[in-house]
């Protein structure tokens, strides 16, 4: 029995060598970072991850004193960036990816950088025109 249990132990720390720490932990996968088998999907959820942060931290503005609100800025920005880096991800991974280039679009707009943003936004309706949040997005 105890011959199994040393097998798997060895097993498990050959494979934990190979696979490495968990995205985001220390030496790890940097967060917004693409892996090996990243899906679009997953990419893409994480992207909204990061957005959803910005919002929740864009919403803490308003109540925020005057000292805080430039950190809480660069909070925003930081988790607009991460998310401009997983859409990307997602794109790469599935360039038919409408959802992508629209969330993409939104945060580079979120980021001052508009031309990108209308790129992304115009790529998108390329690939699905009655997309409704590119459209409505596109015209703000």
């Amino acid at each position: 029995m105890w011959i199994h249990t040393v097998r798997i132990t060895v097993l498990l720390l050959a494979l934990a060598s190979i696979v490495g720490p968990p995205a985001g932990a220390a030496g790890g996968v940097p967060q917004g970072a693409a892996t090996v088998g990243d899906s679009a999907e997953s990419a893409y959820n994480r992207g909204l991850k990061y957005r959803d942060k910005a919002w929740e931290l864009t919403e803490e503005l308003e109540t925020a004193s005057a000292a805080q609100r430039e950190k809480l800025r660069k909070k925003i920005e930081k988790e607009y960036e991460k998310a401009i880096r997983a859409y990307r991800t997602a794109i790469k991974t599935r360039p038919e990816m409408h959802e992508a280039h629209t969330s993409l679009g939104y945060a580079l707009r979120k980021t001052g950088r508009f031309e990108e943003s209308l790129e992304a936004y115009d790529t998108a309706l390329e690939l699905e025109p009655t997309y409704t949040e590119a459209i409505e997005y596109r015209a703000e």
